[in-house]
């Protein structure tokens, strides 16, 4: 299959380099490291290491990656509640990502009016 949709490409590969590709993903799929289409958040080990004493930001983080990835979101406190956390715990969650860079305020709220934030793909 990967050797027909090789032809397909506008400069083909080698077929040695697909086959050396191929055997490369199928080890991924055996091993159960293919996380593609599995709806997994993978969490780079840099952001594990600087969240390691931060359980609810990282937490947050992941959950933020899972639903908001590419747009902009509102992270409203009410949200404490939904996840069963303190307010405390959430607000500072939210801070602590802001803080390193991996959230950035895109419009500060106001009264009855949300701020609005977006992923960032690195820490600041």
């Amino acid at each position: 299959m990967v050797r027909t949709r090789n032809l397909d490409l506008g400069l083909p590969l080698e077929d040695d380099e697909v086959a050396r590709l191929s055997k490369s993903a199928w080890k991924y799929e055996e091993e159960g490291r293919n996380l593609v289409g599995r709806g997994a958040v993978v969490t780079e080990h840099r952001i594990i290491g600087a969240l390691k004493t931060e359980p609810y930001a990282l937490a947050l983080f992941d959950i933020l990656r899972r639903h908001h990835w590419g747009r902009e979101f509102a992270v409203v406190n009410s949200w404490a509640e939904s996840l069963g956390w303190p307010r405390r715990q959430f607000k500072g969650a939210r801070t602590k990502l802001i803080e390193l860079g991996l959230v950035q305020v895109v419009r500060q709220g106001g009264y009855r009016s949300p701020s609005s934030y977006r992923l960032v793909n690195r820490m600041g």
